[in-house]
């Protein structure tokens, strides 16, 4: 059975356990609060980037595992520490681009345009929020590398932070853990419906990127492929959804 993961801390993991020491790998955790757990996966060296299979960057993981269970879940704490690691990445640019993955008609690939809708597109003298969901080929006929590029080349942003459905190895992990990057994403790489990459290589501005897990993909010798997600997946995007926006309406609408 080959069940693939797009999580640098399911990767990181299955080294026999996290006190194996990969070369060019550090593992940090940090303890948990309100139900949660905190994880940065930093790969340092191309000797780590070639172990984990991917780019040399930051690689954060919030674990939320009471989120769907637990009708009393503080979200609000988990919004908060949300904006507060995406904020961290980001720095101080202060004009961003947000490019919702996915496609709106595939509940779990929907994640990104249904965040996007959310959003305070917001504007002073301190932020200007931009904010697209591009579709997928399948709808536009275009790579969607192609259009994020085409619109960075124009509107020039500072930064883009792009939100994408992804895969995960372990069923604990689906829906309840949020990953954030610092070095890009391959739209439809939770579907292994891999394109071109967004990253600073293809957009020439850094990109972080913020995927959450809607999917276990499983191969084995009677099926070919299939996609595993939850039963309530509807009412799993609805919500994570809900939270991403309000964790990065609050990066540019607290300074008020």
């Amino acid at each position: 059975m080959d069940i693939r993961t797009d999580l640098a801390l399911e990767t990181r993991e299955s080294y026999a356990g996290t006190n194996v020491e990969i070369p060019g790998v550090v593992l940090e955790k940090e303890d948990s609060n309100n139900n949660l757990t905190i994880t940065k996966v930093i790969i340092k060296d191309e000797a780590g980037a070639k172990a984990m299979g991917k780019p040399i960057g930051n690689y954060i993981t919030i674990e939320a595992p009471m989120l769907i269970e637990d009708a009393f879940f503080d979200e609000e704490y988990l919004v908060n520490e949300l904006s507060k690691q995406i904020k961290r990445l980001t720095k101080t640019n202060k004009k961003i681009l947000v490019v919702g993955l996915g496609n709106r008609d595939a509940t779990p690939d929907s994640l990104g345009p249904r965040t996007v809708e959310k959003l305070n597109i917001y504007g002073n003298e301190e932020w200007e929020i931009q904010a697209i969901a591009p579709g997928v080929m399948a709808q536009t006929g275009m790579e969607t590398a192609s259009i994020i590029k085409a619109i960075v080349k124009e509107m020039k942003p500072d930064i883009a932070i792009v939100i994408d459905s992804l895969a995960a190895r372990s069923v604990k992990r689906l829906i309840t853990s949020i990953q954030i990057s610092d070095t890009g994403i391959t739209p439809g790489s939770g579907v292994r419906n891999h394109r071109r990459g967004l990253c600073y290589d293809t957009l020439g501005i850094d990109v972080i990127a913020l995927g959450i897990p809607t999917v276990i993909e499983l191969i084995d010798t009677s099926v070919k492929e299939l996609f595993v997600t939850p039963k309530d997946i509807d009412e799993n995007i609805d919500t994570l959804s809900e939270i991403i926006s309000r964790a990065l309406n609050k990066i540019w609408t607290k300074q008020e």
